[in-house]
């Protein structure tokens, strides 16, 4: 582009307030000092959602995706028909909170452990959220703001992949109360023609074993949900990976029979995928330390020389709710949908 054109946009967005400019204060060379040219953080800003089983995380989120608050505020889903009070409620209370326009409010973005379809509309089901076949608007209407839901996996992915440019393909598993998978090839995710592509939950793993919570039996999420290691004496992660870590019989025993399981899953997985697999959320942030074991023992199940190193730790325990944020800033930055709100 010429410098008359450039000058002519740089112009536009300043009037938009989506830039600002910030004059130097010493140049390296000599003649005039230059201008440096931002987005202006100010000028919009998304709201993210983590839904989960028994609490709700929010985030705010600048538009040059710096995190400006973030809290947890526990939700009773035996009465999820107050969910969309409650989301629009808080939210409203966040936004107060930081004195911000509701014109510069992009949208919300929500996370949430569930299926989200490609029906028209959208349906959402999550049996471990008393949901059954929801129609998203029935989440989303009573947020005066464009939303839009991800499957939790799918979010964490999104934001994994912004961190990993280089990366074409990638898969994210994120361990919690229920085992969510996203995987996206060429960076595109791919859902499946049911949008249940990736529900690993659901991995037949042991015929006729243990009754999971979808009513069928073999389940992956019956022997590797978060639950299988917080349940009984430890009674939370915190103090059955503290056990662990002090090398508590108990504790290393389990250890080894929900690792079994889940190093067998996981081969499965990588056999479909051929890329790397990020283990991320409640468990899989915490798995740095037994990342070695758990790749020995899903190599063994793998006939191939190549299969090994493939699992990676995402340590952030925030990634889903980040990359809900984050989608809305991106959809926003590739729609024009920031310049046309001043329209």
């Amino acid at each position: 582009m010429s410098l008359p054109t450039i000058g002519t946009l740089l112009t536009l967005l300043a009037e938009q307030g989506l830039i600002v400019e910030i004059t130097e204060e010493k140049s390296r060379r000599t003649g005039r000092r230059s201008n440096l040219i931002y987005p202006n953080p100010a000028c919009r800003y998304s709201v993210g959602l983590e839904v989960r089983k028994d609490s709700v995380k929010f985030l705010l989120m600048d538009f040059r995706q710096h995190v400006l608050d973030r809290f947890t505020r526990s939700f009773d889903f035996t009465d999820q028909e107050a969910l969309p009070g409650f989301l629009a409620g808080t939210i409203e209370e966040l936004l107060e909170a930081h004195y911000i326009p509701r014109d510069r409010v992009l949208g919300v973005g929500t996370a949430i452990t569930a299926i989200v379809t490609k029906d028209v509309p959208p349906l959402i089901h999550a049996y471990i959220l008393n949901i059954d076949r929801w129609q998203q608007e029935r989440i989303t209407r009573a947020i005066p703001y464009p939303c839009t839901l991800r499957q939790i996996a799918a979010a964490a992915l999104f934001a994994n992949l912004q961190q990993a440019p280089e990366k074409d393909s990638l898969t994210y598993v994120w361990i919690g109360e229920v085992l969510a998978a996203a995987t996206a090839f060429q960076r595109g995710v791919y859902w499946g023609d049911h949008s249940l592509c990736m529900e690993i939950n659901h991995f037949c793993m042991v015929p006729g074993g243990r009754l999971h919570n979808c009513g069928k039996r073999g389940c992956l999420g019956a022997y590797c949900s978060a639950d299988q290691l917080s349940e009984g004496p430890y009674g939370s992660l915190d103090r059955f990976f503290a056990a662990l870590e002090a090398g508590e019989p108990a504790a290393v025993v389990r250890w080894e029979q929900y690792t079994d399981i889940l190093a067998q899953a996981l081969n499965n997985l990588y056999l479909v995928v051929d890329c790397a697999i990020v283990l991320g959320g409640p468990v899989g942030s915490r798995l740095t330390p037994f990342l070695g074991g758990l790749q020995r023992k899903a190599s063994a199940f793998n006939p191939n020389d190549n299969a090994t190193g493939y699992l990676q730790v995402d340590t952030c325990d925030d990634s889903a709710i980040l990359g809900a944020a984050q989608d809305v800033i991106h959809q926003c930055v590739f729609s024009g949908q920031a310049a046309a709100a001043e329209d």
